[in-house]
């Protein structure tokens, strides 16, 4: 996907290098938006640039527009991480998680083994996972526009009597 014909093997070393320091940067830009935004937008956006990235793989032939593309996925994997963390906590009842966690495990295998095993081409892989990515907008988008969960209310209303009982 990174290898052009009649050019010698790209430096993979470099090039997962800066697949980690992007992913790493990710999770400080998390750590600066948490603040500012609701998890829930910054969810819909990393889905988005996650899915426009791999559409970007899969349309583009130049190297550079594709690497580029990656490190911005990568960038997407270091918010994702956080992100998913923190609604998980919200939305999961505590007594349920390992169960509910365990269950979106196969199609996550499924999703991971089926190009595997099926020997899919590069572009038939990314216009897959393109799909999905499309799938997780439009998740992250119900979800964004779902009214706050009772517990969160309750949890809102605790907090505004504890600071109606501090004044």
């Amino acid at each position: 996907c990174l290898r052009e014909k009649a050019h010698p093997p790209p430096p993979f070393g470099h090039i997962f290098t800066g697949f980690m320091v992007f992913c790493l940067l990710g999770t400080r830009v998390y750590a600066f938006l948490g603040s500012k935004l609701a998890v829930e937008s910054i969810a819909l956006v990393v889905m988005g640039v996650s899915a426009a990235c791999h559409l970007t793989v899969f349309l583009s032939t130049n190297v550079m527009v594709r690497f580029v593309a990656f490190l911005t996925f990568e960038a997407c994997v270091g918010l994702y991480f956080p992100v998913v963390g923190t609604l998980k906590g919200d939305i999961v009842p505590e007594d349920m998680r390992s169960t509910i966690y365990n269950i979106y495990r196969l199609p996550l295998n499924v999703a991971v083994l089926l190009p595997l095993t099926m020997n899919f081409s590069i572009a038939t892989t990314f216009a897959l996972t393109t799909s999905i990515l499309a799938v997780a907008v439009a998740a992250a988008y119900t979800l964004k526009a779902m009214p706050k969960t009772a517990k969160a209310r309750d949890e809102d209303h605790e907090l505004e009597a504890l600071r109606d009982d501090a004044v």
